[in-house]
């Protein structure tokens, strides 16, 4: 068996081909060239930990991207508390100034014409949430709260859509009772619905 570690060229004599060191005469007329096999060093591969492109595997970056994304889910709960808290303000304000208007007017066919009036036109300018129903909506909450400052308070805890249920309520006891546990609970709309629904007051 050939040594693996040499490599033989054999070549023939007259074919041109010019003697080199380490070439020996073999019978025949052959001469026989045997050349080492070059040494090569092997470079080890690099450190996969170096490379990887998993970032996730790391546990620092994973409790970056945990840290990253609790700020971002707790300041998008504070803009939309924000964005409800004035909402509600706003919605408020315009049920008092319209009712404000009807109650000088001492005429409830006027309150109808004004509602319809002020709600094409605002609809057409600021959208569906000044549509006619929902401007009643706002009166009939300025009615039942008309002190600002109560409403800033149940603004920071409630949405539109729970107070839009909470203000027809008849009962001013039952009105504080699901606020109050909507505050305390954080129930959603249809949470608060449920519970009146299931009298949870009267039990």
């Amino acid at each position: 068996k050939d040594d693996p570690a040499d490599k033989t060229v054999i070549r023939a004599d007259g074919g041109g081909c010019p003697a080199r060191r380490g070439d020996t005469k073999e019978p025949g007329g052959f001469r026989v060239h045997r050349m080492k096999k070059r040494s090569t060093t092997t470079i080890p591969a690099p450190s996969m930990v170096a490379i990887s492109g998993n970032p996730g595997s790391n546990s620092s970056y994973s409790t970056l991207y945990a840290d990253l994304k609790s700020y971002i889910e707790k300041t998008r709960v504070q803009i939309a508390y924000g964005i409800n808290q004035e909402m509600v303000l706003l919605y408020w304000h315009v049920g008092y100034r319209i009712r404000q208007d009807i109650l000088e007017e001492h005429r409830a066919s006027y309150g109808k014409e004004i509602v319809s009036s002020l709600s094409r036109q605002l609809s057409a300018e600021y959208g569906k949430g000044y549509k006619r129903a929902n401007l009643f909506h706002m009166i009939r909450f300025a009615e039942i709260f008309p002190d600002v400052q109560i409403v800033s308070a149940l603004s920071r805890q409630l949405s539109w859509t729970q107070m839009r249920t909470i203000i027809y309520l008849d009962d001013p006891l039952k009105r504080d009772f699901y606020a109050e546990m909507c505050r305390i609970e954080r129930w959603s709309t249809r949470t608060l619905q449920a519970k009146i629904q299931g009298m949870l007051f009267e039990r």
